[in-house]
């Protein structure tokens, strides 16, 4: 009979074996620590810490319990000086640490990856380092076995050991007494009993076995072991002590992943807080935007309006001028002649027409800025709110401290566009390419204000062109006064040209600055928002992937009879 069941080595591995695949996930979010700790515990071997005075048969009984006559050395030299610790490694070896009382001996049998021999040095030849150190294994042995000879359990060290223990720890402990084939039936029994009274008066009633390691390696069905073996299965490595050890751990795993799930649903949480606040802040470019294109529209129409108050005044002059009587008397006129009047319109269409755009440009453009400012400090507000939220534990916590770096590279560049119009920077570099600004250098006129009065003089210009020329048909000639109505006409034609062409060079600058505008400031927000979306996605991959295991493991646990 083995002492190890292999149903339990079975369902050892198979719970190994999730754990594995687990830990490629939870390597990535930095917990796979603790599932470590757990995997490290369920392939701890048992400890069997044997116990007994020198030449009582403690190596030749290790090596019979585990079926293995090279196992433990059977020499009192080894049992008298150092604590042995036989474990389980591929290549034979024997080290000792810097610790002189410990040997660690590591041997390549198939029965030592389940099973660790801590094999202490006689009682009787114990000293205080030797107990203190023997006492440190104590607490991790699954069972105790103090070795008697059968013929004779005057052992004083080996009882005081046994009442220390007893005392002061709970643990599985038998008595074995050895070599049976040399003790007589006599003694067995008085020695038996009398074990029995002792282990009772130490304060613990123990099982006593009573075995022939000669004889096992006979073959010997009398030898005792399979007794001891039977017991150590049912009370110590069997599958219903074991099982519950498995289901325990897979317990431990269950509870650990529902930790993380539940920290999760706060990241989740906390994600969708923020997304909510990303919307706001969306919100209120969209509204921003709105409301400068709205600006826009009206500006567009407050200058078109002045445009055609302009025009109406021009016309007024026109058909005033346009008589027999003024046309003959400018023809003789030297400081009225009919080249002034040419320049007397030209100055009231072009000179009224500019100045009262840039009166108009001056005061919208304040509010222009302003709209697009005080969307700024709304978002530089809300902003801060996700900076105080942003989770840096553990879970994905690349994507929090990224997307803290970019809250704060946010902020810092709001509060830059606030303080210097950085917007203002952008539309000089695309949008003043084209115009000579020098032109307007010194009218105090802002940069929406230059591109407006660029925009309606270009189309000032190519108007009064062929204003100018009409008129210069008009005033050619006297017989012009007959011809009123038609020349005045023929200039208003013009003049409803001429706002139309006004109307699109705004329309396109304009219009095209606002999209300029909002572009860039939707890219100060466009990363940060990406950031929560795939860290989302991320969560969700994750909380699925639990969702699997956490099911691997109740169907685990069902077929431990949990």
């Amino acid at each position: 009979m083995n002492i190890i069941d292999e149903k339990v080595i079975e369902k050892k591995n198979e719970l190994l074996n999730i754990m594995e695949d687990l830990n490629f996930i939870l390597k990535t979010i930095k917990k796979d620590i603790v599932l470590k700790e757990i995997k490290d515990r369920i392939n701890e071997p048992y400890t069997f810490m044997i116990v007994g005075e020198v030449n009582s048969g403690k190596s030749s009984f290790v090596n019979a319990l585990l079926k293995s006559k090279d196992l433990a050395k059977v020499s009192p030299q080894t049992c008298t000086d150092k604590i042995n610790v036989i474990e389980f490694s591929e290549q034979s070896y024997e080290k000792e640490l810097l610790d002189k009382y410990i040997k660690y001996i590591g041997r390549p049998y198939e029965i030592l990856k389940n099973i660790r021999i801590v094999d202490t040095p006689g009682t009787n030849s114990m000293i205080a380092e030797h107990e203190e150190i023997t006492e440190s294994f104590i607490p991790n042995a699954d069972l105790i076995i103090f070795i008697f000879p059968a013929n004779n359990i005057e052992a004083g060290s080996a009882w005081k050991f046994f009442e220390k223990i007893v005392k002061k720890y709970q643990k599985n402990i038998i008595i074995v007494l050895t070599m049976k084939d040399i003790a007589k039936e006599e003694q067995i029994k008085i020695n038996y009993e009398n074990a029995k009274i002792r282990a009772k008066d130490k304060g613990k009633e123990t099982p006593i076995f009573i075995t022939s390691s000669d004889m096992e390696f006979e073959n010997n069905k009398d030898s005792g072991f399979e007794e001891i073996r039977k017991f150590i299965l049912d009370t110590v490595t069997g599958s219903k002590k074991e099982f519950g050890k498995l289901e325990s751990s897979a317990n431990q795993i269950k509870a650990f992943l529902l930790e993380i799930k539940e920290d999760l649903y706060k990241k989740k949480k906390n994600l969708i807080e923020q997304k909510d606040i990303i919307d706001i802040i969306n919100k209120n470019i969209e509204i921003s935007k709105k409301n400068s294109l709205n600006e826009v529209e009206l500006w567009i129409k407050i200058i078109l309006e002045n445009y055609r108050n302009i025009s109406k005044k021009v016309k007024i002059k026109l058909e005033e001028e346009i008589t027999l009587w003024k046309l003959l008397k400018r023809s003789f006129s030297k400081k009225e002649n009919l080249r002034v009047l040419e320049d007397e319109i030209k100055n009231l269409f072009i000179n009224e027409l500019l100045n009262s755009t840039k009166e108009i440009s001056s005061e919208r453009s304040v509010k222009f800025i302003d709209n697009i400012k005080s969307m700024l400090i709304k978002n530089l507000e809300e902003l801060k709110k996700i900076e105080k939220s942003v989770d840096l534990k553990n879970i994905y916590y690349e994507f929090g401290e990224q997307r803290k770096k970019l809250i704060e590279n946010t902020i810092n560049k709001i509060d830059e566009y606030i303080k210097n119009e950085k917007f203002m920077d952008l539309i000089k570099e695309e949008k003043l390419k084209s115009i000579n600004s020098t032109v307007f250098s010194g009218t105090g006129l802002s940069v929406l204000g230059i591109i407006l009065m660029a925009s309606t003089q270009i189309s000032i210009f190519d108007i009064t062109g062929g204003i100018i020329t009409g008129l210069g048909v008009a005033t050619g000639t006297l017989f012009a006064a007959f011809k009123k109505n038609k020349i005045v006409k023929k200039i208003e034609k013009k003049f409803d040209e001429g706002e139309e062409l006004i109307k699109n060079n705004l329309e396109s600058n304009l219009y095209g600055v606002v999209e300029l505008i909002y572009n860039d400031i939707a890219t100060l927000f466009s990363e940060f928002e990406a950031n929560i979306i795939t860290e989302n996605e991320k969560l969700e991959e994750l909380d699925k992937a639990l969702n699997r295991y956490l099911k691997k493991l109740n169907e685990y646990i069902k077929t431990l009879g949990g």
